[in-house]
This record gives C-alpha cells, structure tokens and sequence, in this order.
C-alpha cells in the first residue's frame, strides 16, 4: 500500500511523453534515446526505433521500457492490499489493533492520491494541463559581442552555428497519447468502488483519526468534479457515476457517524459548488431511484430532467445535500419521568372526567413535541445551509461570488422542486421551507427599510430572491 501511494501513471506518463516528443522532434540539443508511451505501458519490453532507449540508457527505472506496466502493477496491487485490509477491519468481532494505525493512514492516503491523481484527469481527460503550452519559444543564446555585428564584419571563427529553437510539446499531442494510459487506469474503478464501500464499513464500524476523516472525506467530495469525456471512452460517464455514488455514500457515513464534523463538512460543500461541471450533458448525472408507488407521482415522459432512456437525473451536489440531511434523522427520545407522566394522566382520566379534555391537550403536546425531536439535526443542517448559500447569493459585486452562487441556486431549487414529492427525499421539502423562510424575511427586511438603507442591499440579489421565492411558491 505505501508503494502505491508514490505512484502517479498519469504525471510519469506525461513526463514520458514530453521527452519523447522532444527527442523526436530534434528539440533539445544532442537529443539523446527516448521511448514512447507505448513502449513504457507494454508488458513485454521491445526496442525499436531510431530513439528508442536500450535498457539501463535513461538512467531511471521509472522511464525504462515496460516500467509503466510494472507501476500499473503495484498500483493494481496496492488497491487490493487495502481492499482486503478494509474488508479484515470492518468484520464483525476484529479488534481495531489488529492493523496498526499508520497502515490505515496509507490506505486513506491511497484513495486520496487514486482519486485526485488518476480517475479524475482520466474520466475528465485533463492529465495535459500539466504540460506547459507550446506557444512560448526561447531564443537560443548568443555572444554579447556578435550581437551587435553584422554577418559580413563576422570573422568564420566567430560564426554561430544556428541552434534549433526550443519550444513545449503540443497538448493535443499529450492528450491522444495519454489515452495509452487512461485505460489501464479505468480498469481499476471496479475494484475501486469495492474499497470504498468497505471503507464506508470500516468507517461505521470503528472510530478514526479526525484527520483522516477529513482527508478521506475531502477525496471523496472532490470526485464530484468530474466532468466525463467521451474522447476517452464511451462509457466514461457511467464509470464517473459509479466513482460518484460510491464516494458519497462514503462522505454520507461520516456525516452521519461524526455529529461534530457535521458543520465542517456542509462549509466544504461551497467552494465544491464553485468547481462543478456546468455543461448540460454532465451537470445532472446522479439517477433518481424511486420505488413503484412514487413513479405514479412523476411523468417521465414530459420532465425536464429525463433523457433518451426515460430516467431522471439530478445533480450529484443535490443528491449529497439530501441524502446528509436524511441521515440526522434519530429515532425520538422520551425520558422514562415522561412515561410515568403520561401513565399517571392516563389514570387521572379516567377518575376524572372533568378534567379529561386538559389531560388529553397536554398529552398531545408532549406527544407532539417528542415527534419531531428526532429532526433536530436535520433542521440545524438546514438551517446553516440555507443562510451560508443565501449570504453568498446577497453579496456585492466587489466582494465576489454572487454571480457564481445565483445560478447554482437555481439549479438547486429546480432538482429539490423535482423530487420533493418522492417519498425516497423527504429532506426536499425542508430545504425549500428553510429557504422560502429566509427568501420571505430579506424581501420583507428590504421593504421595510428605509431607501438609504435599502441601497445597502444588493438589488440584484433582492431580483433573485423574488424570483427563487417565486418558483418555490407556484
């Protein structure tokens, strides 16, 4: 597991390529043997080519031919080593001494480095970005003296021999050939899916470090960046959807596991907003699952949220929000003073009828306010989501982010107005009470104070409140 942490295919593979493309391209001075991406991802060594590098040339083993294959090898083994270390701990009846704590450290550091360093720039085909553009070009330099000289006043001795100009590999170029390595690493989401799911267990089960949890929660919530490309492969947006729901389910076991991590999580959820996919094909991804007496409830056939297939999506980002919320629910509590309360005005009742009617609006108030003592958490979620997003919607422009945040409000409303009649999220609802709550109060704030005072509001956002507030309430 500790060697497959220090693994990273796709920034050596970039590195492979640049020196490749260097070399072939007569680009570096007395170019020395290069192997090409293909040569370093083949099982089977070969060496061909008027550059391809002879075995122990490139002075490294990670650049030698076949060293990509035999890096995709610890990797692959790697992931299995902590799957199966997840798999042990999880287990009924384990002791949690049974690992030590810094194997549980590199296994976390393992599902960070795998998710942020590979499946991301592989399903999202962004491992270029790395390379420097090619535009940029560098003079080659000259004698201070033979600057200022013509080439006629140039003795033969002081001519310059023309050095070729130096410039960065395309990164087209780098994209295609990184494909050589996108796909061995996309062979790896399956097993993948299953450590994250026994780490989900593992998590429930046993108590971790805080700073793990944060790590492993923050991997987790970074793969809802993942903007999926078919340049890559055909299927990449169903593998990006396995990755995805994999990792929430995991980040949704820590917010339902740690109470107190709870308000941390829901303040990382906003600069997460920020690096969303927009574009309409990836930006609702996440497949509403709903039960047969729910279907009834929506008309697949004229949503807005519906593809080809006839199901419906909403965003990734909304479905982590709901399913959070939903996992504060606690089952009510009622102390055992209130059960001999209730006892003793059930006899009092029926000793006394006057006072029958008293008694039985008492016990529904107890009743009542026992009932919803299990939502609690739920509201306190919701109720710091709703003023963290609305203070971020009313900001001026020079303090920024307004502009970002109105459209992702939005979107957000027009999922939770789609699915708040599924009985699979109740939380829906809440959301749009809260939100209306406090839409209502700054509209009604606004127009209460004076107009010097109501310049202090942004006039946009007051615009977006109504509008919000609007399509909630239609």
């Amino acid at each position: 597991v500790v060697s497959a942490v220090a693994v990273d295919l796709v920034g050596e593979g970039r590195d492979v390529i640049s020196k490749y493309m260097e070399a072939s391209s007569h680009l570096i001075e007395n170019g020395g043997p290069a192997i090409s991406i293909h040569q370093w991802m083949m099982q089977v060594a070969r060496y061909s080519g008027p550059n391809s590098a002879p075995l122990g040339s490139l002075g490294g083993a990670k650049v030698e031919p076949g060293a990509g294959y035999r890096r995709l090898q610890i990797l692959c083994s790697g992931l299995q080593s902590a799957y199966i270390l997840f798999s042990i701990m999880a287990s009924p009846g384990i002791d949690r001494r049974a690992v030590e704590d810094d194997t549980i450290e590199a296994c976390v550091n393992l599902i960070k480095n795998h998710i942020q360093k590979h499946i991301i720039p592989s399903l999202s085909n962004t491992g270029h970005l790395g390379v420097a553009s090619s535009t940029s070009s560098s003079k080659p330099p000259q004698d201070q003296d033979d600057e200022y000289l013509h080439p006629e006043m140039m003795s033969p001795m002081s001519k310059k021999t023309p050095m070729p100009r130096r410039s960065t590999p395309n990164r087209n170029d780098v994209a295609k050939s990184l494909k050589a390595v996108y796909g061995p690493i996309l062979s790896t989401i399956g097993l993948f899916g299953t450590i994250l799911e026994s780490a989900e267990t593992f998590i429930i089960t046993n108590e971790m470090d805080d700073r793990l949890l944060f790590t492993v929660c923050a991997a987790s919530l970074s793969s809802l960046t993942i903007d999926s490309s078919t340049a890559v492969r055909a299927d990449t947006a169903s593998l990006a959807s396995l990755v995805q729901v994999s990792a929430m389910n995991l980040a949704v076991a820590i917010f339902r596991r740690y109470p107190r991590h709870r308000s941390i999580i829901t303040e990382d959820l906003f600069p997460l907003m920020l690096k969303l996919p927009t574009s309409k094909r990836s930006l609702r991804t996440y497949l509403v699952r709903k039960s047969h007496g729910s279907t009834e409830m929506t008309n697949i056939k004229h949503s807005p949220y519906a593809n080809t297939s006839g199901h419906e999506y909403i965003q990734p980002i909304t479905a982590l929000l709901l399913l959070s919320i939903q996992t504060c629910v606690t089952m009510p509590f009622q102390s055992d003073e209130d059960i001999t309360e209730e006892g003793n005005a059930d006899g009092g009742a029926e000793g006394s009828g006057s006072d029958s009617n008293q008694f039985d609006g008492e016990e529904n108030k107890n009743s009542k306010a026992n009932d919803t003592s299990g939502l609690d958490a739920c509201a306190a979620v919701c109720n710091q989501f709703t003023s963290q997003m609305l203070q971020r919607c009313s900001r001026k422009g020079e303090e920024g982010g307004a502009s970002e945040f109105r459209p992702i409000l939005h979107n957000l409303i027009d999922d939770l107005l789609f699915v708040r009649q599924l009985p699979e999220y109740p939380s829906a609802e809440m959301i749009l009470f809260y939100l209306s709550q406090r839409l209502g109060h700054d509209l009604l704030r606004a127009s209460s104070m004076s107009k010097s005072s109501a310049q202090q509001m942004e006039a946009t956002y007051l615009a977006t409140a109504m509008d919000a507030l609007g399509k909630i309430t239609s």
